[in-house]
Parts: C-alpha cells; structure tokens; sequence
C-alpha cells in the first residue's frame, strides 16, 4: 500500500474528493434541486474543487507541466466548450441551464488539472484510487443490508433509484481495481482486493439498472480477455479467473435470505424481465 503523508495537501485532497462522492448518500447540503439539476452533490464539488486550486496556486512551488498532446487533446477542447457554454448564456431559452452547464464543464477542467497534480506526486495514483474506491465500498455495505431486507421482507423500495447513480463512477473504477489487485504479490492483499471488487459489484448488482450490469460485466470481461490475448500477461490468468469466479459468486449468498420470504424471487431476474417495480 502506502504511507499517509500528513504533510502533503494532496492526501487531504483524495480525502475530500471521497467525501464529494459520498454526499450523494449522505448529503452535506440542503436538498436544492431544481428541474433535473442536481445541486447538493455539484454545489459541494464546487466548493471544494475551487478550494483545492486555489491553494494549490497560492503555493510557491506550485506547477503543472502538460505534453502537447494532452494540452491541444484535452485541455484545449474542454477550454473552448466552457467558453462556448459561457457565451451561449446570452441566448439559451433556460439561462439557468446554460450557467449549470458551464459551471459543470469548469468543474471538470479544474477536477483534471487537481488530478494531474496529484497523480504527478509519490503514490498519487494509488492515493486517488484507493479514496475512491473505499468511498464506493462505504456506500455498498448499507445498500447489501437492505437489499437483503427487500428479499426477506419485501415492500416498496427505492433502492434502485438511490444506488444507480454510483453506476458511472464505479463502472469507471472496475478496469482499475482489477488490474490494481492482479498486480499485488501478496496473498492477503490479493484476497482483500477480491472483497474490495466483489463490494463494487455488490453496489452496481443492487441498483438493478441493467445498463449497470452490463457495463460492468463488459469492464470486467475486457481485462479477463486483455489478460488472455496478449502474452505480456499471461501470468496473471490464473489471478483473474480467480476474481471473475468470485464476482459471479458474489451474489450468490444473499439470495438465501430469500428463503426466509413468504414470497422469494430474485429482483435482478424480476428487473430484466421489465416487471419488477423496484425504483
């Protein structure tokens, strides 16, 4: 793993940057939603990506060095829809939308560049992974408890409606942590990844969203078959064999709680056959 640095502002950023995800469950902010906009989560994110490059530009030694590449590929781009966004305030019918637009576009600029610096420090990769994934992982275990009670005890729920939309980030994650835990050497470590990628999965399977499933089933898949194809890394076969069982067994236990049901099923089943109304 790694050493936290105290001293380092970056760490406390990874920190805070679990923290943002999490209001999604646990919100920080009063509820102001208006239309589809979502703005306890974006609001927060606001507040505290603009607190992060603000002290990061105050330091001194402050510096981000980009390949051209990366600079006309992505930086420029990104730039110049924030810019157009802007502009297009003066005549969009909802102008309200335009500046949520433009404002969300600005978060994603500032959200790479403090990313970029801080994959740019000692460990900063495995810093960022490791606070996002432990943030997924939180959220996971409250959501494998009470799906466990809508097998036992059935009822209205909501449970898809509030876990979906972990969907985006974690299936981001999945390519991620596979690779992270086939490239530890030590067997404890191996296993607690396998827990730590069976949690994700948990989370995703919970949802119920379909699109979800199959994302994930494609992400993992897609490093199985990497894992297969190219001889680079054939050593590691027997590794993801062992965490493509252990995700298809995943959710396997839960379901006999069922079996203390006066009605038992298997939601996921219900939800692809269009007759599961399961928010």
């Amino acid at each position: 793993m790694f050493k936290l640095d105290h001293t380092d502002p970056r760490n406390y950023f990874a920190l805070g940057l679990a923290l943002v995800v999490l209001c999604l469950t646990f919100p920080i902010i009063p509820n102001w939603r208006t239309f589809i906009h979502m703005w306890p989560f974006e609001l927060a994110a606001s507040i505290f990506l603009l607190a992060s490059l603000a002290y990061l530009i105050c330091r001194p030694n402050f510096r981000l060095r980009f390949h051209r590449r990366e600079f006309h590929l992505i930086l420029l781009p990104i730039t110049a829809l924030i810019a157009w966004s802007a502009i297009s305030i003066s005549w969009a019918p909802s102008w309200k939308s335009a500046v949520h637009h433009t404002l969300v576009w600005s978060e994603y600029l500032i959200f790479y560049l403090l990313v970029r610096s801080v994959i740019d420090s000692k460990n900063g990769y495995r810093k960022m992974l490791f606070a996002a994934t432990a943030a997924f992982v939180l959220v996971s275990l409250p959501a494998i408890v009470e799906y466990s009670s809508l097998l036992v005890f059935g009822g209205g729920t909501s449970i898809g409606l509030r876990y979906a939309r972990y969907g985006e980030q974690v299936n981001t994650l999945v390519p991620l942590v596979i690779a992270g835990i086939l490239a530890t050497k030590k067997s404890k470590r191996f296993v607690v990844g396998i827990a730590v990628a069976a949690a994700l999965w948990m989370l995703i399977f919970i949802s119920l969203g379909r699109t979800n499933i199959t994302l994930f089933a494609v992400a993992a898949a897609s490093v199985g078959g990497c894992v297969f194809l190219f001889k680079r890394f054939h050593q590691y076969r027997l590794k993801v064999v062992l965490i493509l069982l252990a995700l298809l067994a995943a959710p396997i236990p839960l379901h006999f709680f069922s079996l203390f049901s006066s009605d038992p099923n298997i939601p996921v089943l219900r939800r692809v056959n269009d007759d599961a109304a399961i928010g």
